[in-house]
C-alpha cells in the first residue's frame, strides 16, 4: 500500500508484480504515467498478472480514469474470446464534456 500523488508514483517501481490494485483511480494524479510507465512494466513478465483499477466517480469527467473506462481493449475477454459485457452507459470522454 502506497500513496502515489504529489510525485510519489515512482515509489511503486519494482521488477515484477502478480497484481496491482489502484483504488480510487479517479483521484490519482498522473494516472496514465502510473499505469503505463510504473505498473504495466512490472506485469508484462508475469503470467496471468492483473491490473485492477476501481474508483468512485472522478471530480471531473476529463480525468484520465474516464479514458480507461471507455477503452474497450481493457475489458477482460470471456472464454469464447468475445469481450465481456460492458456497462450500459459509458462516461463521456474529454471531448464530449461541456
Amino acid at each position: 500500500v502506497a500513496g502515489v500523488n504529489n510525485g510519489h508514483a515512482d515509489d511503486l517501481r519494482g521488477t515484477a508484480a502478480d497484481l496491482c490494485v489502484v483504488d480510487e483511480a479517479g483521484f490519482v494524479d498522473e494516472l496514465s504515467y502510473l499505469v503505463d510507465s510504473v505498473l504495466m512494466p512490472q506485469l508484462l513478465t508475469v503470467p496471468n498478472a492483473m491490473l485492477l483499477m476501481a474508483s468512485s466517480s472522478p471530480v471531473s469527467p476529463a480525468h484520465e480514469f474516464v479514458d480507461y473506462i471507455n477503452d474497450d481493449r481493457l475489458y477482460e475477454k470471456n472464454k469464447t474470446g468475445q469481450p465481456s459485457p460492458q456497462p450500459e452507459q459509458q462516461v463521456p470522454s474529454k471531448g464530449e464534456c461541456k
